[in-house]
């Protein structure tokens, strides 16, 4: 079982793969603002960004409940 200051490291921490997704979405936003037209492509690349956006997002949220469900104090 891991002591609370390693949960404590790894709760402020984005997994590698989150971290590869975030620069993904940050190229894609780069991409749609260089290139301002409205067309389908841009449409799904945003749609993409909020679908794995909300993922992340889901993710941490159930870390932190495990964290909780633990009794763990959080800051």
């Amino acid at each position: 079982m891991k002591n609370k200051i390693e949960l404590e490291k790894q709760l402020g921490k984005f997994r590698e793969i989150e971290t590869e997704t975030l620069r993904s979405i940050s190229n894609d936003i780069n991409n749609i603002t260089e290139n301002p037209q409205i067309t389908e492509d841009s449409l799904r690349k945003l749609e993409n960004i909020v679908r794995q956006l909300a993922a992340i997002k889901e993710t941490h949220n159930w870390r932190l409940i495990k964290l909780l469900k633990q009794n763990h104090t959080l800051d």
